[in-house]
C-alpha cells in the first residue's frame, strides 16, 4: 500500500474496501511494485555476479496473476541469449526473469536486455 500510495494510487492498490468493488475483487500489488521486486531479486541473485550490468530494455512483459497481500514471491533469472556488442569487453544478453508464488504459479515473466562486461 505504501508503494502504491506514492507511485500507483489506484483504488485496488491502496484501499481494501474500494478494491473489493473492482474487477480484481480485492487489494493487489501495483505492477510497478511487482516489477521492482523482480529487479531487486534479479540484482541481488544474478546481476550482482556479473560485471558492469547496464539495462537496455524490457520485452515480453507479462503479468500472469495479481499479487495479493501476504503472497511470498520467488524470482528466477535465466540467460537465454548472448551476442557481441560494439566493444570487445561487452556482450549483449537477454535474461528471462520470472516470479512465482509459493505454489509455483507464475506471477510475472519478462525478458531483460542488458549490456554486461565479459
Amino acid at each position: 500500500i505504501e508503494f502504491a500510495r506514492k507511485w500507483d494510487p489506484l483504488p485496488f492498490h491502496v484501499d481494501p474496501v474500494a478494491a473489493e468493488q473492482t474487477p480484481v475483487g480485492g487489494l493487489i500489488a501495483s505492477g510497478g511494485h511487482t516489477i521492482a521486486i523482480m529487479v531487486r531479486l534479479g540484482s541481488i541473485g544474478l546481476m550482482s555476479r556479473m560485471r558492469s550490468v547496464i539495462g537496455a530494455g524490457i520485452r515480453e512483459l507479462e503479468f500472469s496473476r495479481p499479487v495479493r497481500p501476504g503472497t511470498t514471491l520467488t524470482g528466477r533469472g535465466e540467460v537465454i541469449a548472448r551476442e557481441p556488442a560494439e566493444r570487445e569487453d561487452v556482450a549483449r544478453v537477454a535474461i528471462r526473469f520470472t516470479l512465482t508464488d509459493a505454489a509455483g504459479a507464475q506471477i510475472l515473466s519478462m525478458v531483460g536486455h542488458m549490456l554486461v562486461g565479459v
